[in-house]
Formats: C-alpha cells, sequence, structure tokens
C-alpha cells in the first residue's frame, strides 16, 4: 500500500538506480551485434520520456518518470547480468509459492476487499484489484519452473491462483493466467518454429478472448449500473459500463489528442496529462487504463511508435533463441526456462498494457524488463551452446 505514497515510490526507484549502476560490470561492456539496436531504441524512449517529464516536472510526473525509467533500466542490468540466473530463478520460485499462499490467507479477511462498482473486489495488501491480479498471474510463472513441485501441486496451485483472480474481478488476468499456464505445459513444442505458430495463434488468442467475454457476462452480474460488466454492441459502444469505463476514457483522449498541434501529437504533452483530459471531460479522476494510449498521450506518436519497435525487437530475440541448438538435456531445460519465462512475461505485459498503464506497474516490469534484457545477455548463447557454469 505504500507504493501509492509518491515518496515512497520515488525512493525506491532512486534506490534501485542506484543499485543497478553500481552492479554494471566495470570495463569494456561486451554487446552481441543483436543487442546494438535495442539499446539504441530502449535509449531513445528514456530520452523521450526524460523530455516529456519536463514540460511538468512536479511530484508526481517524478513518480511516473522514475517509474518508467527504473524498469527501462532494469532492462540494461539483465543485458549485463553476470551472475547464476538460475539461482534467480529458484528463488523466485520459492517465494512465488509462498506468496500465493499468502494470498489465499488474506483472501478470507474482509480488509483484502474493495468495491469496485457494485462489486466486492479482493485486493489484498495493494492499493488496487488489478495489481493484484497481476501479482497473481506472475506469481504463477514463477511457481511453475519449482522443480520441487509435482505437477499435482502445480496445477492445484494454478487453480488456486484463478480463483484469486476472479475475486479480484480483473477479467482480463483470468486470460494472461491461463496462457501462462498452457506455454508452461506445451513449451517445448510451442518453441519449435514459433513464428509459424505466432500466425497460427493470433487469431486464435482473438478468438479465445472473445468467447471469454462472452461466458464472462454469463457468470458475473450484468444488471444496468454495474460498472464491471462488458458490453459490445454497436449502439451503445462508449457507455460507461462498457470496459469498465474504459471505453469513455479512450474515447476522451483520442478526442484530445485530435485537437493537440502537431508538436504535441508527435512527442506528447506531459507524464501525468492523461489524468487531466480525462477529468476535464468527464469530471473523474482517471488515468489512460492502457499503455498504449498513456504513451500517446505522454510522449506522442514517436513513444508509440519506438515502443511497439521494442516489443518487435523482444519478439525477434525470443524467435532468434528458439532456433539457437542446444547440445544436451540440461541445454535445452536452461533454454526452454529462460524463453518460457521471457515469453510469458511478454505476453502478459502486452495483455496488460491494452486495458491498464502497464508500463508503470513496476511489480511486472522489472521482472519483464530484467529476463528481455537476458535474452540480449551474450552469456545466455554461450550458455545454451556450452552447457551452465
Amino acid at each position: 500500500m505504500l507504493w501509492q505514497v509518491k515518496a515512497v515510490s520515488v525512493l525506491v526507484n532512486i534506490i534501485l538506480i542506484v543499485f543497478i549502476i553500481s552492479s554494471i560490470p566495470k570495463g569494456k561492456l561486451r554487446l552481441g551485434k543483436r543487442s546494438k539496436s535495442i539499446v539504441f531504441l530502449v535509449l531513445m524512449m528514456m530520452i523521450l520520456v526524460f523530455v516529456s517529464f519536463l514540460r511538468k516536472a512536479d511530484i508526481s510526473s517524478f513518480s511516473v518518470f522514475f517509474k518508467i525509467t527504473g524498469s527501462l533500466l532494469i532492462f540494461y542490468y539483465g543485458l549485463l547480468y553476470r551472475s547464476d540466473i538460475f539461482l534467480v530463478l529458484n528463488r523466485l520460485s520459492r517465494i512465488s509459492v509462498w506468496g500465493m499462499l499468502l494470498f489465499l490467507v488474506l483472501s478470507f479477511f474482509a480488509f483484502s476487499y474493495q468495491y469496485w462498482g457494485d462489486s466486492f473486489t479482493f485486493k489484498g495488501l495493494y492499493y488496487f484489484k488489478t495489481d493484484m491480479a497481476l501479482a497473481i498471474v506472475v506469481f504463477i510463472s514463477f511457481m511453475l519452473l519449482n522443480e520441487k513441485l509435482s505437477i499435482f501441486l502445480k496445477i492445484l496451485l494454478f487453480l488456486i491462483g484463478l480463483y484469486l483472480i476472479f475475486l479480484t474481478n480483473a477479467r482480463v488476468h483470468i486470460l494472461t493466467g491461463i496462457l501462462v499456464f498452457v506455454i508452461y505445459f506445451f513449451r517445448r513444442q510451442l518453441f519449435v518454429n514459433l513464428s509459424r505458430k505466432l500466425i497460427v495463434a493470433m487469431p486464435l488468442f482473438l478468438g479465445v478472448t472473445l468467447l471469454s467475454l462472452i461466458a464472462y457476462n454469463q457468470l458475473v452480474d450484468s444488471r444496468e449500473g454495474n460498472n464491471l460488466k462488458v458490453e459490445l454492441t454497436s449502439d451503445d459502444f462508449f457507455s460507461e459500463s462498457n470496459s469498465q469505463g474504459r471505453s469513455v476514457i479512450w474515447a476522451t483522449l483520442l478526442m484530445d489528442y485530435a485537437e493537440s498541434n502537431v508538436a504535441e501529437k508527435l512527442l506528447g504533452k506531459n507524464l501525468t496529462e492523461d489524468y487531466v483530459i480525462v477529468n476535464r471531460w468527464t469530471g473523474r479522476d482517471y488515468g489512460a487504463h492502457s499503455t498504449f494510449f498513456y504513451l500517446l498521450i505522454a510522449t506522442g506518436l514517436v513513444g508509440v511508435l519506438l515502443f511497439v519497435g521494442i516489443m518487435v525487437m523482444f519478439f525477434r530475440c525470443i524467435i532468434f533463441l528458439t532456433k539457437l541448438q542446444e547440445i544436451n538435456g540440461d541445454q535445452l531445460l536452461a533454454k526452454e526456462k529462460i524463453l518460457f519465462v521471457t515469453f510469458s512475461h511478454l505476453l502478459i505485459f502486452l495483455i496488460s498494457s491494452l486495458t491498464n498503464t502497464s508500463i508503470v506497474f513496476q511489480q511486472q516490469t522489472w521482472f519483464f524488463m530484467f529476463f528481455a534484457g537476458y535474452c540480449y545477455n551474450i552469456r545466455l548463447k554461450e550458455l545454451i551452446r556450452h552447457g551452465s557454469d
């Protein structure tokens, strides 16, 4: 809950940045050929975010600036990481098991819930229900890598996680949780000819998403006035109940963007302008609720294109790693673990970004950016080709 205190948030990020800078290996940096383009794109993104911060340099903008910059710096940390990556994964897998059990215990206490619309939703010790749901999905992803757990216990903890996500009512993360589970159990088949599978999977994913929304409407209360329901109707597409009010927010941001001058359309306004715009048009204090719409307002079209370019580069790196030929079973296991974590967290981040400003949700971006950076780490290629130390 202290995460919502701006001063605490800024302090945590300052400590993080100091730690990362002090941990960067001294001497000449070893970067692979594939790393140079992504290093440049991430650096350009950091500069653009900094310029956006300068347009309105207050404490709220400062907090957002450090959250985004801290996550991008963690990408560089992963890129240059030299210690045992599997020790990190083992620790995260153990912590995740205990974390999920803690969340289950918290679900029995009234203080762990809050009203959102007409529904009583589970938030645990987090400020918002979405933070809670996202943390559960992250824990599921690392829990599945715990080699001491049997398949039965993994399935049981996964079902507990889905139940807790259902209590949060952050429905998009029911989908991401299931997606992570499926990726884990079919990872060996998935990472063969991944690029072809993605071409087939994308329309399939959209179809499953639509069916999930239809099924969700049958399970939850969809009475008039409940802003937790989902409506996809052509006659009332921008109703406040549609997508928990997100359609109103997004339409508002797009209207304001259309009225902006050329410089603002290209380079954005400032890091907290989304709240100002929504409040001015609707009288409500809501943010963009989408990384893509947020970046469009904060960093303009240039920022959105940079962001998309970085995500595409991450996908390309993952596809490149799937084509590396391992020598034995140990190297295959190492390769699959890194690919699973990076690929699943990339999908979690992108799916979450559709309906939330996930670029400032550090409980997920820290892990995602670290492993995305590690995909470009020259040690990973050596690890897959020659085995672990």
